[in-house]
């Protein structure tokens, strides 16, 4: 259902977090429900900053997982979760073009609300496996964190590991998965 397994291999993604990495990353990381919630109940008060929202192009280990031939046109959506005042993840999530507006019509009106107070109300939406990296120096997702963080007004950006989880959205009887990735960088405060 969810096909992640192609793009597995390529990616760097794994089924499960490394024991070589910080327990209190991993545990952030591995946690089931609503992010933001977490967030909010560890450090109080959370607030999305929407980085970029609109069509961008998919990198071809996202068009992997949604079932899209190559690089492709796509809607993506970049936040930045903040918390007790500071960055903590960046949220970057990709969807068809057509998909975004028939399968996920909130898509467009989110605004400043964080995608999971979304998904994780509608009794619909199932939540593939969550999967698991630590990104590279050169990794794209990396890059576009450190601008992120740099857009949020961090003065240094973190220059150590960056951890990440993805997982594929569906709503029941829709077609158009939904792929969210989250970038961890500042949880263990």
């Amino acid at each position: 259902m969810f096909g992640l397994g192609a793009a597995v291999k390529n990616a760097r993604w794994r089924a499960r977090c490394s024991p070589a990495w910080p327990a209190q990353v991993s545990t952030w990381l591995s946690s089931k429900g609503s992010l933001t919630l977490r967030l909010q109940r560890f450090f109080g008060d959370c607030t999305v900053c929407v980085n970029e929202q609109g069509a961008g192009m998919a990198h071809a280990d996202e068009s992997a997982v949604l079932g899209l031939p190559g690089a492709r046109k796509a809607r993506l959506r970049n936040v930045t979760l903040m918390a007790d005042g500071q960055p903590r993840v960046v949220a970057h999530s990709v969807v068809k073009l057509l998909g975004a507006q028939s399968d996920w019509p909130f898509w467009r009106i989110l605004g400043s609300r964080s995608l999971g107070s979304v998904l994780f109300k509608d009794k619909r939406v199932v939540r593939g496996p969550l999967m698991f990296a630590c990104l590279p120096e050169q990794h794209r997702l990396r890059r576009q964190t450190r601008k992120a963080l740099a857009a949020a007004g961090l003065k240094s950006v973190p220059k150590g590991k960056m951890y990440a989880r993805r997982a594929l959205y569906q709503r029941h009887l829709k077609r158009t998965p939904l792929l969210v990735t989250e970038v961890f960088f500042s949880v263990e405060s």
